[in-house]
Order: C-alpha cells, then structure tokens, then sequence
C-alpha cells in the first residue's frame, strides 16, 4: 500500500513537471536524442518515464480506453499503411536524405503526440487532478509571460539582448536564438511561442475568466482572479510575438466570444420584452434579428479596423501592401502574397497540395510528402529567395508547413477523415460540456475545449507537426473531464 502511494506521489510529480515544461519545444538535450530534430520539447522527458511508471499499468486494463481515441489509432494504423503501400512506389529522391529515417522520425513524433493525449486523459481522473493539472500549466505561463516581458524590454531598451539572456537561451533551445523586434520566451521561433500560448494557454485563461471561475482562492484586491492577470500576460507574450497567424487565431477566438455572448444577450432580451406579449410575426422577428446581428457584426468590424490601425503602426510597410489592391489586380495573389512575406507559405502549401491530388486516395506515407516538393512545385516558387534558397542548398526534404494539407498529402482523404473524425469527436464532447449544469468548472473545461478547437484549426494553417504536445493535452484535458463528469459527483468550484 505504501509502495502504491509512493508510485503514485512520483507519478504526480511527473505530471506536474511535464506541464511545467511545456514553454520548452526544443530542449537540446531531447533534441539530440530526436537526432538534432527542432521539435523537442522538454516535457518528452517526465513523459517518457510515466509511460513506464504510469501509462503501461493503466492503459491494458479493462475499459482503460474509451471509444472516443478509437479514430486517432486508426488514423495511425492507416498512416502505418499509406507508407508501407509507398515502399512499392518509385519515391523521389533528395540529396542525402533517407526516406526510412523520415518515415520513423514521423511516427515518432505522431506516437509522443498521441502518448500525451492518452496520458493526460488517464491522469485527468477528477477535479482534484483537473485543478492541479491547470495550476501546473499556470506555472509554465508564468515562465512564458515572465520570458517575454524580458525579451521585450531588453530589445526595447538596448536593441539588443544581454549575454546573460543568450546564454540562457542557448541552455533551454537548440535554436539558442533570440529574434530582432520579436520575443520568442523559450520555444524555437516566435511563432511557436504564438502557437504554444493560443492553442492551450489562452483557452484555458479565457474559459476561467468568462466562465467567473478561478482554481485559486487568492484574490488581486479582493475582486479579480489570478488568471485574468495571467490572461493580460498571456495576449502580451502573443502581441510581442508578432506572429500573424498567431494574432489571427487570437482575433478569431475574441469574434466567436462576441458573437457568442451577443446571442446571450440577445436571448436574455427577447425573453425579457417578448414573453408576456403577443407573439411577434415572422417577418418582424427577422427584422429584430436582423437589425441586431448588424449591429454585432459592426461591433466587431470597428474591433478589426482598431487591430489594423495597431498593425500599422507595428509594420508599416507591411500593412501599406495588405492593401494594396491595384497590385493583386495587376499582378496577382502570389505577387501580393509575396510583398506581404507569405508567398513561400502559399507556395508550400500549394506543391503539398498537388502531391495530394496525384495520391488522393491514401497518400504517399507519412513524412514523404517533401521528396514530391521539386517535382511539384509551381514556377512562381522559382522566383522567392526562401525557396530558392532550400532548391540550390538545403539538404533536408521540405515541410508542408499546413497540419491540414499534410495529412491529406501523407494519408489521403482516408486518413483525413480519421484524423478530423477524432477531432470533431472532442468538439462534440466539449459543446456537452459546455452547457453542464452541475458544475461550472466543469462547464469551464467546455468553453476551453470550443477555444482550443478553433486555434487548432487556425494554428494548422502554420504548424505541421504531430510533435508538439499543446492540442494533444488541451484535447486530453476536454476527453478526461468528459469521461469523468459521466459518473462522478461533482464538487464546485471556487467563484469570483
């Protein structure tokens, strides 16, 4: 008995570290061990001894998995397929580039994926460990926010960055890279810190604070919540980023949250004036909705006029040809893509595309969609330094760099439709979850689950990675509160 409590306290110190060290992607040591691969993050470590001490014992039991990760095995077993049906395929080569090495590195990274997933659903197991995972991320926003407001004032007031900070960053990122203008805290690049902050921590933050939640008692003067601090520091490390898929899928989760708390409003209303009279004709209530949902939509157009007049005085020339319009008349999308510095993406995406529609059914197998990349790219591409770049001196295959245009690449529709099944699973999950009366924690982790799925999406269009843990835990959060909430009683949380 004591040999079980003592595993178990060891078990959760585990946990709790992986958490704390999601703000590392690249930890040198684990990249090393990846075979120098960018996508390492630290939290592989604590994780890779609970699958001896903590998922191994749990995962063969009885009913240990439920129906809802049946999609992603599969989506796994048909990727497993897709690649060895590519084994009797003509496969272009690269340079030195081994197909076999990118085929394993791939399923690697997809296997840690799904590792943390299941992993983080099987830890999820009340609300005790539900508020102690989320204290736990709590920690590794700090060292997130704590990193940007760092980065930022150093570049701010020296334009340039103290060795002390270099060399701290050479110790946690194999990138050991700091960015001009742009705070990257400790993941690879800024875009992954932009990533990494709208995929898990903002949803979590954003789900507390609307929802009147908080899993502190402590109260900043008495009245606000650790976590809307948090949240300010959070939208400051993405603002700092200057990433603009980034800011993107933060403007997307703000337009959902309006519209979502103006039909609240609206239904609070029109019960209010409307239930004791006489009901409305069809023709008025249209009229009503009408007039009410264009003054939404106006609200939100004059919130993204306000965000491009702060664009422009971040990136002025960049913002001068976003508008541009003569020049997308005269010379094209990809022209004015180009100006904008998003050709290259729209190119990538593009050839990974085409590998698509010559292999629609099942793929080429995944990791294999880059040794297609010459034979498909446009001539357009040709022309763009990035690309010209990785033609005449990079060794290693090229990245699709869209999660989305990958999978159909690399499984076809078949895996595809897997892939999105799973996902729409914990969509479906979390809208439940969402609307529970029980207890507004609870309900919490479903307004998380709503934020985290539309950051996925969004965040797909940039990161083609299965490596990064962020929406493997997010989901395995939303899975695990789920199960739980089924037949548990619940307890409620602290309010504001």
């Amino acid at each position: 008995m004591k040999t079980d409590n003592a595993l178990g306290f060891i078990n959760k110190i585990l946990w709790g570290s992986l958490l704390i060290f999601l703000p590392f992607t690249s930890f040198p040591l684990v990249a090393k061990l990846f075979r120098g691969s960018m996508v390492a993050p630290l939290s592989a470590l604590p994780l890779a001894v609970l699958f001896f001490t903590f998922f191994l014992p749990r995962i063969f039991k009885p009913k240990s998995v439920p129906t809802q990760v049946v999609p992603v095995f599969l989506f796994f077993l048909l990727a497993l397929f897709s690649t060895a049906l590519a084994a009797f395929r003509l496969l272009p080569g690269y340079r030195s580039d081994n197909p076999l090495m990118n085929n394993f590195e791939s399923f690697t990274t997809l296997g840690v994926g799904i590792l943390f997933y299941i992993t983080t659903y099987l830890f999820i197991s009340d609300e005790n460990s539900l508020k102690f995972s989320i204290a736990c991320i709590n920690i590794g926003g700090v060292i997130i926010i704590v990193a940007s407001i760092l980065q930022f004032a150093s570049w701010k007031l020296f334009q340039n960055y103290p060795d002390l900070l270099q060399s701290l960053q050479s110790l946690v990122s194999s990138s050991g890279r700091l960015f001009e203008r742009r705070v990257n805290a400790f993941a690879y690049e800024p875009s992954w810190l932009a990533h990494q902050v709208n995929i898990l921590y903002l949803p979590i933050w954003f789900g507390l604070v609307l929802k009147g939640q908080s899993i502190y008692k402590f109260r900043i003067f008495k009245k606000f919540s650790l976590e809307l601090l948090l949240l300010f520091g959070g939208f400051f490390s993405l603002f700092a980023s200057l990433s603009r898929i980034g800011w993107l899928t933060a403007i997307a989760m703000i337009g959902f949250l309006i519209i979502r708390k103006a039909d609240q409003l609206k239904r609070k209303a029109f019960n209010k004036f409307f239930s004791s009279k006489k009901p409305q004709s069809l023709s008025k209530n249209a009229i009503l909705n009408s007039l009410f949902w264009l003054l939404v939509v106006s609200l939100i157009l004059f919130i993204s006029f306000l965000i491009l007049k702060l664009l422009t005085i971040v990136e002025p020339t960049r913002m001068a040809n976003f508008f541009n319009l003569t020049q997308i008349r005269e010379q094209g999308i990809l022209a004015w893509a180009s100006r904008l510095e998003l050709a290259e993406r729209f190119i990538y995406w593009q050839t990974a595309f085409i590998t698509f529609l010559s292999f629609p059914l099942l793929g080429v197998g995944l990791g294999n969609a880059g040794f297609y990349f010459l034979g498909n790219l446009p001539s357009f591409g040709y022309g763009l330094p990035e690309i010209l770049r990785y033609v005449l001196m990079n060794n290693n295959v090229a990245n699709p760099k869209n999660l989305w245009i990958r999978i159909l690449a690399e499984t076809g529709i078949i895996g595809f439709a897997a892939f999105f099944t799973w996902f729409y699973g914990h969509i479906k999950m979390a809208g439940s979850l969402d609307s529970e009366s029980r207890n507004r924690l609870t309900s919490v982790v479903g307004l998380i689950g709503i934020l985290l799925s539309i950051s996925f999406v969004l965040e797909g269009f940039s990161m083609d990675t299965f490596g990064l843990p962020y929406y493997w835990i997010g989901f395995g959060i939303v899975m695990g509160v789920y199960r739980f909430t089924q037949n548990s009683t619940i307890i409620p949380a602290e309010d504001h």
